[in-house]
């Protein structure tokens, strides 16, 4: 890993050197083009003046008038480089958009109650990788139970949620969804998606207020159910901003804290009807005592949901019913 982030890392480097360079390039090839014009000016006013043909007054004006002619040109020059990024964010969007759209061939089967997940004899691999990731990987996360995952990075921790979400389908065995009116389960899909509730590590929200947020979990959720959500989460602090839950959240989360944001989008993943609660690294960004306190509130949604979380930290498994080392 050492030296695949390594080569990476100096990948990097070589391409912002190229890129610096160009730019370097470009501005001096661009300010030598205006350098030479505006002496080109001036050297002909002089001999305009020597000649008697130009006067003074007129070579100060055609000086200022090449000085106003290439300040333009020259900040136009300078968003070359912008151009260049938006164009390549237009591609990559452009790329997106032509991804096939995923096929639901059942409506959404939202399961009552506490839902359990039983993998059974999973085998994964990528379409480019021989080495299975998961192998012969069975497990049960029973119903209103609270298990953590560990594992070294890159075992194959988030593959496993993937597949959960049914964003991935085995190579062979079963992800069945049940619960105490369904023991054989139902497999895991686009269909049975509307039972999970995913919190990813890196958090993001959407531009607009704290509430506008929480709302896109449950559109009709009411103050009270916002405010119970944001205290299990441990984000009352939201009340205690200067335009409470009407706070604006800019780009990029910009105006809150990373720990903050983590708290909120838990909120609004307890907000969905699911019954299955996927968190990924969800104290990462906390400190000790904030920490602590979450994860006493989400022990006590255990028997109501399912609790499945990625964690590396040993302080967190203290609080769950069950740990799963891949």
């Amino acid at each position: 890993m050492e030296r695949k982030l390594y080569a990476l890392q100096m990948k990097l480097q070589q391409q912002v050197i190229r890129r610096t360079d160009f730019t370097m390039f470009s501005r001096t090839v661009m300010q030598g083009g205006f350098s030479v014009g505006y002496l080109t000016a001036f050297v002909w006013g002089v001999y305009g003046l020597l000649a008697g043909t130009v006067s003074f007054g007129m070579m100060t004006t055609f000086l200022q008038l090449v000085a106003q002619i290439q300040h333009p040109m020259y900040e136009l020059s300078r968003q070359l480089s912008t151009f260049a990024k938006t164009l390549t964010s237009v591609e990559r969007l452009a790329e997106i958009g032509s991804f096939p759209e995923e096929s639901i061939e059942l409506p959404n089967r939202l399961m009552d109650g506490s839902v359990g997940i039983r993998m059974e004899h999973v085998f994964f691999s990528y379409p480019d990788r021989e080495q299975y990731i998961l192998e012969n990987f069975s497990c049960d996360f029973t119903p209103g139970s609270f298990t953590a995952i560990v594992g070294e990075t890159g075992i194959g921790k988030s593959t496993l949620f993937k597949l959960l979400l049914g964003l991935f389908s085995p190579d062979s065995g079963k992800v069945l969804f049940y619960d105490s009116s369904n023991e054989q389960g139902i497999a895991a899909s686009a269909a049975t998606r509307c039972n999970l509730s995913y919190v990813p590590q890196n958090n993001m929200l959407v531009s607009g207020t704290i509430k506008e947020n929480l709302l896109m979990g449950n559109p009709a959720a009411t103050d009270e159910e916002l405010r119970e959500a944001l205290h299990t989460a441990v984000a009352d602090f939201v009340y205690t901003l200067p335009q409470g839950i009407d706070t604006l959240c800019g780009e990029r989360n910009s105006g809150l804290s990373e720990g903050q944001v983590q708290r909120i989008a838990i909120a609004r993943a307890l907000l969905r009807s699911g019954n299955i609660l996927l968190l990924d690294e969800p104290t990462s960004a906390l400190d000790n005592e904030t920490e602590n306190l979450l994860l006493e509130r989400l022990v006590k949604l255990a028997g109501k949901k399912t609790l499945v979380l990625i964690t590396h930290s040993n302080f967190v498994t203290r609080f769950c019913t069950g740990v799963i080392r891949i």
